[in-house]
């Protein structure tokens, strides 16, 4: 078996767009409070929840390219495991051959993000 790498150059107005469309839909397991231009703090928003040892994380642009570089890489074996889903790496190679990050759904940018903080998705 081979591997490549590829590298590519993604722009902040690039991110920025998928950032936006996560915070617009992680409700249904993190707050969102905007601490500066393209930095949110998440905390968890649900006290009743099971998931108790929630500690709050800093979402930025960074978070967005991790999640993204990491969703990429999960190999068939992992794939079955919860961590990403073959129609979330179809996106992300899609919005970033085409570089529209529009081609990112909300539930893709949600993936992205659990995988940018956690390296898995927990929330469904």
């Amino acid at each position: 078996m081979k591997t490549i790498h590829i590298t590519c150059h993604l722009q902040d107005e690039f991110l920025q767009a998928i950032l936006k469309t996560a915070v617009k839909n992680i409700g249904h397991w993190a707050k969102a409070q905007e601490y500066e231009k393209d930095l949110y703090e998440l905390t968890y928003c649900y006290e009743d929840s099971d998931i108790a040892d929630f500690e709050p994380q800093a979402l930025s642009l960074y978070t967005i390219a991790i999640g993204m570089q990491k969703a990429l890489q999960v190999s068939q074996t992992l794939m079955g495991r919860n961590i990403c889903s073959h129609r979330f790496q179809s996106r992300i190679f899609l919005a970033i051959r085409e570089t529209d990050p529009t081609y990112i759904d909300p539930s893709c940018a949600d993936a992205i993000v659990q995988i940018g903080l956690f390296e898995e998705i927990i929330y469904k």
